[in-house]
C-alpha cells in the first residue's frame, strides 16, 4: 500500500473536531497529512465510511509550513466535509512556543517531545483549556509518498 504506517495505532479518548463536545474512543485510523489534498482525501474517505479518523501534522512541519498553514489546511478540508467526525493532533516537536501557541489557537491535542518539565507545564495550561499535551504523536499512515491519497485512505478505512 502506498501510505506507510509508522507503528500500530492505539485507541484513546479524543475530542472530536466537528464541534461536538463529547469525548469518545477513536474508532478509525490515524493519518499523517502533509497537504490540504491529503486532508481532503482522508476526510472524504471518512465521510464515505462513516468512520472517525485522526489527522496528524507531519513531524517538524510547523518549522517549514507554519502553524497558520496547518490550521487552515485542516479547516479547509473540514469545511468541505461538514459533519465528518475527526480528531486533529499538532506535532510540535520540541518547540514549546509552537505547542503553547497551538493550545491558544484551540488545538485539542498537541504532541510535544521536549523536556518533561516543560511538557508538564504545557499540560497544566492545556488542562485549563480542556486540551491535552502528549509526548508523542499517535502513529499512523503517512501519506507523504502516496500516489493516490484518496485510494489509500479508502482502502485503509475499509479495513476498520
Amino acid at each position: 500500500m502506498a501510505g506507510r504506517k509508522t507503528a500500530a495505532g492505539s485507541r484513546r479518548a479524543v475530542e472530536i473536531e466537528d464541534g461536538a463536545s463529547d469525548t469518545r474512543p477513536a474508532t478509525g485510523p490515524t493519518f499523517v497529512v502533509h497537504t490540504v489534498d491529503h486532508a481532503r482525501a482522508v476526510l472524504a474517505a471518512a465521510e464515505a465510511s462513516g468512520r472517525t479518523v485522526t489527522l496528524v501534522t507531519p513531524p517538524g512541519a510547523c518549522a517549514y509550513l507554519g502553524l497558520p498553514y496547518l490550521e487552515n489546511m485542516i479547516a479547509a478540508a473540514a469545511a468541505e466535509h461538514p459533519g465528518t467526525r475527526f480528531d486533529r493532533v499538532l506535532d510540535a516537536g520540541d518547540d514549546a512556543a509552537i505547542a503553547h501557541t497551538a493550545l491558544a489557537l484551540g488545538w485539542r491535542t498537541v504532541a510535544y517531545q521536549g523536556p518533561a518539565a516543560v511538557r508538564a507545564k504545557l499540560a497544566a495550561i492545556a488542562d485549563q483549556a480542556g486540551a491535552t499535551v502528549i509526548e508523542n504523536p499517535p502513529t499512523g499512515h503517512d501519506l507523504e509518498d502516496a500516489a493516490d491519497p484518496a485510494d489509500v485512505a479508502a482502502k485503509i478505512l475499509a479495513t476498520y
